[in-house]
């Protein structure tokens, strides 16, 4: 719902995200890390591998405490007129599931996560802009081509898994 504040939630104020295919809005929540953070930190933060047996166990813990640390967030924001986004300790970036975050880059970096694992998403590696993944891959597969630059695209190549490559 677009409002008098423009396209964000009329509660929280968060800027909605967008498919860059359907226009849907898409379940992503921008966070920053803390300021004791540099954002190179904070990638190699979100990039740092854990073992498997004890991965599954943090994302699970990732998940609550990101969960809680934005339920905090959106309770301070409320009757507020400006949108302050998720700040991010660094105790929280190392539990974060890297495969739901996303990073772009633009005139800054931007970190997002995906707060409904259920919807895939997924972002274009060189425009920074968000899809549905099945939406994504059904113009790729029904065009051969990227919807955003109409390079031709390889689904099949796992090497190069999404490059586009010129004709």
């Amino acid at each position: 719902m677009t409002n008098a504040k423009g396209d964000r939630c009329v509660h929280c104020l968060h800027p909605y995200i967008r498919c860059f295919l359907t226009f849907d809005i898409l379940p992503l929540v921008e966070f920053v890390p803390s300021r004791s953070i540099g954002v190179e930190d904070a990638i190699d933060l979100l990039n740092t591998l854990t073992s498997t047996a004890q991965q599954t166990s943090d994302d699970n813990q990732g998940d609550r405490e990101f969960n809680e640390v934005l339920n905090a967030t959106l309770e301070q924001q409320q009757g507020s007129t400006t949108y302050i986004p998720l700040i991010a300790e660094e105790r929280l970036l190392r539990q974060i599931d890297d495969g739901a975050t996303y990073i772009t880059k633009g005139l800054k970096y931007q970190f997002f996560r995906n707060i409904l694992n259920e919807i895939s998403v997924m972002l274009s590696p060189h425009y920074g802009k968000f899809f549905h993944s099945a939406e994504y891959e059904l113009a790729v597969l029904r065009d051969g081509r990227c919807p955003l630059s109409r390079l031709q695209v390889d689904l099949n190549d796992t090497t190069r898994r999404g490059e586009h490559t010129r004709i």
